[in-house]
């Protein structure tokens, strides 16, 4: 994919210049074809990108106004105007395409346009080749334990990617703001405008960053330093860019980041990797969203994330295997209550509200729980116990 952006610094249209449609330029085309006259855009597909060069002298402001209507019309995403004079297109062709934020470039050039053509389809073709490869070489280092390290790095930096400095992982997951049933997909869901988001924020900061998409996930690897500024900008602050945006263009979802360690070396990357994915089950228990959560500030929970399963169930057991089972029997929700409580930092009237129940059903339910495990839900002590039951039995349902 080529954005009609990405024509500008194109160094084989040096001098290309936008003249009209400029709230389009964000538009991506998968490919490019070149037309002469208003009867072969019928060759153009919904997504190209057109490269126009009449070679009729009969092509008049009216003709190419229509041109653009209907390339517009047609789902086409811009315009190139090759011109062999110093003329320039008219104003009613500009009006046209602001009308329609359909991307209008005027280039001047003797050039035949099958030499454009093919240099800017040999560009589209390489970009979609490093991208592939990316992807593919992110994969390899996160999914095959027997992959080879330093050969993947050395594929990597011939795609200009460099893997030598510091990078951490990141992995940004996509909620529905409105709960859809299981195993279904909001119609809203688009995983190219989440991608397209995603990179369009990172292609301001970083030279070259790989990303993987997995179903309502997009895993990143983040060098540490920027490329394109001067001085460092911080990881948090771009990531919670990234947040802003897909926040903007898709609206039927809240998104969360979880971010791993820094690493140096590349075989330490799966370890950043899963480190993301437990501050993710934290900003799950907590129902944190539109926020970017770092592994390095998870505290004393990161211990329960070394744990063993078995070590990790008996002190579920401990503290909240009562209260399971009496759910279980008598059809309650003192755990979910008990949930509520402590993420509402203890305010009953706060956590009433959310459970949609009366402040007295609710002191009644938190004295169940008191009178089941002999705990003091408001006692410091009694209360950290109980909350890592519930992290615990979180993790433990994933």
């Amino acid at each position: 994919m080529l954005s009609c952006e990405e024509l500008l610094e194109l160094p084989s249209l040096k001098g290309i210049k936008v003249v009209a449609g400029k709230a389009g330029l964000k538009k991506e085309a998968a490919w490019i074809q070149f037309i002469d006259s208003a009867e072969t855009l019928r060759i153009a597909q919904p997504g190209e990108l057109l490269l126009f060069a009449s070679l009729h002298d009969d092509m008049t402001e009216e003709k190419l106004t229509s041109l653009v209507e209907a390339a517009a019309s047609n789902g086409v995403v811009g315009l190139i105007v090759i011109l062999r004079q110093k003329a320039h297109l008219s104003p009613m062709i500009r009006r046209c395409a602001d009308a329609l934020n359909f991307p209008v470039f005027e280039f001047f050039s003797n050039a035949h346009p099958g030499e454009l053509l093919k240099m800017i389809s040999r560009y589209i073709l390489m970009k979609e080749l490093k991208k592939n490869s990316s992807g593919e070489i992110l994969e390899n280092m996160l999914f095959n334990a027997n992959c080879d390290y330093p050969s993947l790095v050395q594929q990597a930096a011939y795609y200009e990617y460099d893997l030598t400095q510091a990078h951490c992982v990141c992995v940004i997951h996509a909620i529905p703001v409105d709960p859809v049933a299981e195993g279904e997909k909001t119609t809203a869901w688009n995983p190219g405008v989440f991608e397209g988001v995603v990179n369009d924020v990172l292609s301001l900061y970083f030279h070259r960053s790989m990303s993987l998409v997995r179903e309502n996930n997009i895993i990143l690897l983040l060098p540490e330093l920027t490329y394109r500024y001067r001085d460092t900008v911080d990881n948090g602050i771009i990531l919670q860019e990234v947040i802003e945006r897909c926040k903007q263009h898709m609206p039927a979802f809240d998104f969360v980041i979880g971010a791993g360690l820094r690493f140096s070396m590349m075989e330490k990357i799966v370890n950043s990797f899963k480190q993301a994915q437990l501050t993710l089950k934290f900003a799950d228990f907590i129902q944190g969203k539109n926020k970017v959560y770092n592994y390095q500030d998870l505290g004393v929970f990161k211990l329960l994330f070394k744990l063993d399963e078995e070590t990790l169930l008996e002190y579920y057991q401990e503290t909240l295997g009562e209260i399971d089972e009496y759910d279980k029997t008598h059809g309650t929700d003192l755990i979910d209550t008990l949930q509520v409580y402590f993420r509402e930092n203890g305010n009953s009237i706060r956590t009433a509200k959310k459970m949609f129940v009366h402040k007295n059903t609710l002191l009644y339910r938190l004295k169940k729980v008191e009178d089941i495990t002999g705990k003091n839900v408001d006692r410091m002590q009694d209360r950290l116990s109980l909350l890592i039951g519930l992290i615990i039995g979180r993790q433990m349902s994933e």
